[in-house]
């Protein structure tokens, strides 16, 4: 059983819920994923915040764990706007390298290209 840090990104942090909420049930993998349908090693993947859940798994969740108020497809739908492909630090940049011009890299100790 992989170690989660729900604080690392919106997929491990419902990851974790879906585990704990799973785990207080009585439920294994197996019969999650019979619910789904999917296998066990999909609700693996999606509990170790590998794999993103479908707004079917989030559903079915819901359906499952009704002591969590439709949490599940609630926080699937507003936790797609969070995902951006770039870290925080990163977004700055974005719009200067828009805006640049001409992107010059100076490397002392490497050749770029073929020589």
């Amino acid at each position: 059983m992989r170690d989660l840090d729900p604080g690392a990104s919106p997929l491990h942090f419902f990851g974790a819920e879906v585990r704990r909420a799973r785990e207080a049930a009585g439920m294994t993998l197996a019969d999650l994923g019979t619910l789904v349908p999917c296998d066990a090693s999909t609700v693996s993947r999606v509990e170790s915040g590998l794999l993103s859940p479908t707004g079917r798994f989030a559903a079915v969740c819901d359906e499952t764990f009704p002591h969590m108020d439709g949490w599940f497809t609630r926080f699937c739908t507003d936790s797609r706007t969070w995902a951006v492909a770039h870290p925080p630090w990163f977004r700055d940049w974005i719009e200067i390298e828009q805006r640049a011009t001409v992107i010059r890299s100076w490397q002392p100790l490497l050749v770029p290209g073929l020589l």
